[in-house]
């Protein structure tokens, strides 16, 4: 098994059109549909869909969405779809004592998520495919389920115990 604690990645060529994620599945969700007729936002999209189900704890709906979007001639566009303090938020206890930071396991720490937000937007403006063929993939395999990766099994059995 690959040291996780190493870089390393095999080498990918292509000449029509490219996808990676960090799990085989999302990929080839990818790349069926750049086939498909899609473009590089319905490839993102739906291979960001898949890894909510195929590595739940790294990313999914429940979290933030960030992109960069450029297109020929045009100028490069950002959207940053993260998520907002909730609105009753008063920080003044956590500040005493001169902390400078939230302790990663307090809920102040939370924000409202923001993905399924940006995924819309994203597809909304720039997807070429029906959002039912970006996200079938994706419901189809939370459906049917998903093999889980060595990756995945590695986190889990570390955060979470074995």
């Amino acid at each position: 098994m690959r040291d996780f604690h190493l870089p390393g990645r095999s080498s990918v060529f292509a000449s029509q059109g490219l996808c990676a994620t960090s799990h085989p599945i999302a990929t080839r969700i990818g790349v069926d549909l750049l086939r498909s007729g899609g473009n590089a936002v319905d490839a993102a999209v739906g291979m960001a869909a898949i890894l909510g189900v195929c590595e739940p704890a790294m990313t999914g709906l429940d979290g933030d969405c960030f992109a960069l979007i450029k297109r020929p001639g045009e100028a490069p566009r950002g959207l940053n779809a993260s998520g907002a303090a909730p609105a009753g938020l008063d920080t003044s206890d956590l500040t005493e004592g001169g902390a400078l930071q939230l302790p990663n396991d307090h809920p102040a720490g939370i924000t409202l998520p923001g993905a399924v937000d940006g995924f819309c937007k994203l597809h909304g403006d720039y997807g070429q495919l029906g959002l039912d063929q970006v996200l079938g993939p994706a419901i189809d395999n939370a459906q049917a389920g998903v093999p889980v990766a060595p990756r995945v099994a590695f986190d889990w059995a570390r955060w979470h115990g074995s």
